[in-house]
């Protein structure tokens, strides 16, 4: 694999099977900045919920939990990240 990705659908696959590698991917490449915003209230204090693979809005009116599939095409995807197996 180079610097660029995975090139083939088995890199892909063996690549992306760690839950926390596919996560980070998807953050990167949804908010390569790296100002990730709240889809509800707007709010830039966004925390991680590690053990959900989530996104969390840290504004006390709000605390929307979300995730990096938000408005993408995998949005309404029923298929966990989590069901690609090595």
């Amino acid at each position: 694999m180079n610097a660029t990705g995975p090139q083939t659908i088995i890199e892909a696959v063996r690549y992306f099977s760690d839950l926390q590698v596919c996560f980070r991917y998807m953050v990167d490449l949804k908010w390569p900045d790296g100002k990730i915003v709240c889809p509800k209230c707007g709010g830039d204090k966004i925390g991680n919920v590690a053990s959900r693979c989530l996104l969390q809005c840290k504004d006390k009116e709000c605390r929307k939990q979300f995730s990096a599939k938000l408005g993408t095409i995998f949005e309404d995807c029923w298929i966990a990240f989590t069901k690609i197996k090595k």
